[in-house]
């Protein structure tokens, strides 16, 4: 009897919404990873991406038992010496819900390229949405939620922070475009660059948090030129030169 392998081409996906609201990490890791690998269809076959796309909500409202909000370590290298970091459960669920679910589902997972696959198939929702913006040397951090259209920058009110209207018209900008200027609470954090280059990276993040809650508003904010990020810096002054390429009169005596 010839054994059976299923086709990735021939393979039925379903969708999937998980409510995560008081639920058990490791118990939701389970059940998303069995799924994401296809483990409870008849067709599965491991060297094959069998499974079907999950979406979990509510994903920063997981818990888990005992005292691992405080006791659960999670552990990052940057590379460098020294580099190593580490940070609670608690404080990861506050800052980047849905995170741990996302480590822990991806460890039960294969590894390589069919893993990377199977993984791309879960998307969680949790309090916030996030995008990273940039715009010469700034980067910001913008973080959105349902609310009621506050604006915090590195700790500040908006109009404490940037004190020109260009830079609070420029940031407002994407939320005005898609009429959600009073929807979301927003708070950033930006470093680098001016108060021009801050208010265009805050921009951008902006951009890409709305895109992150709702995909359907890409092509308004595209056509609008916000989605793309804007490389222009200023270029350095050259030693012997009066700028970056202004040179010195020539005198040929």
């Amino acid at each position: 009897m010839k054994t059976f392998s299923a086709k990735a081409q021939e393979v039925k996906r379903e969708w999937y919404v998980i409510d995560a609201t008081d639920k058990v990490l490791g118990r939701v890791a389970s059940e998303v990873a069995r799924r994401l690998r296809g483990k409870h269809k008849p067709e599965f076959t491991p060297h094959v991406d069998t499974g079907d796309f999950i979406i979990v909500v509510n994903a920063g409202k997981l818990k888990v038992t005992g005292s691992k909000t405080t006791d659960k370590k999670y552990y990052r290298h940057s590379g460098y010496p020294g580099g190593i970091y580490e940070t609670t459960f608690g404080k990861m669920q506050e800052r980047f819900p849905g995170r741990a679910l996302e480590k822990a589902v991806k460890g039960m997972l294969p590894k390589g390229p069919l893993g990377y696959a199977m993984i791309k198939k879960l998307k969680m929702i949790g309090n916030w949405n996030y995008g990273t913006g940039r715009r010469k040397s700034a980067v910001a951090r913008v973080f959105i939620k349902a609310g009621n259209g506050d604006i915090v920058v590195n700790g500040k009110p908006i109009a404490d922070y940037f004190s020109r209207e260009t830079s609070l018209m420029i940031v407002r900008q994407p939320l005005d475009l898609v009429n959600h200027a009073n929807t979301f609470d927003i708070k950033v954090n930006v470093v680098g660059g001016g108060e021009t280059g801050q208010a265009g990276a805050v921009r951008h993040g902006i951009t890409r948090a709305l895109i992150d809650y709702d995909a359907t508003l890409k092509s308004a904010l595209s056509n609008a030129g916000f989605v793309t990020r804007d490389a222009r810096e200023v270029e350095r002054k050259k030693v012997g030169l009066h700028k970056a390429r202004r040179r010195k009169q020539f005198s040929k005596r």
